[in-house]
């Protein structure tokens, strides 16, 4: 949904100017605030997909969760480094870094709980 409102950004800005000046009730979204939005979609949208493709409606086989993990792990861990975001200030840097690390927690917590059942499944797995 905010992937298409990013979209769909100056139709949207402009509706708002008009309801600004009916009602002077409606805040303006700023630059600052549109590349907030660009990057938590950016952030999101790979955890996104992995979602979909291990969805039980996708029948997903064993061997691709373990990529999946991989790169879902590979790409939380980029989200951690403060240079990721030269364009935000201090206080937004350690919000992003504080939930990528909170997320490459949990995440490697379920990864390792796993370890000896994803020996085996790998084994077996055809």
């Amino acid at each position: 949904m905010v992937q298409h409102a990013i979209k769909l950004r100056r139709p949207l800005q402009s509706l708002i100017l008009e309801i600004k000046e009916k009602y002077d009730t409606v805040n303006i979204i700023t630059h600052h605030e549109w590349l907030l939005f660009q990057i938590f979609c950016n952030f999101l949208e790979p955890i996104n997909d992995a979602t979909e493709i291990v969805s039980t409606e996708n029948c997903t086989i064993f061997a691709t969760c373990i990529p999946l993990y991989n790169e879902l792990l590979d790409h939380l861990e980029a989200y951690m480094v403060p240079e990721k975001y030269f364009n935000l200030v201090s206080m937004e840097k350690e919000d992003m870094i504080e939930a990528a690390k909170a997320a490459f927690d949990k995440l490697e917590g379920y990864y390792n709980k796993q370890a000896d059942i994803v020996q085996v499944a790998s084994f077996v797995d055809p």
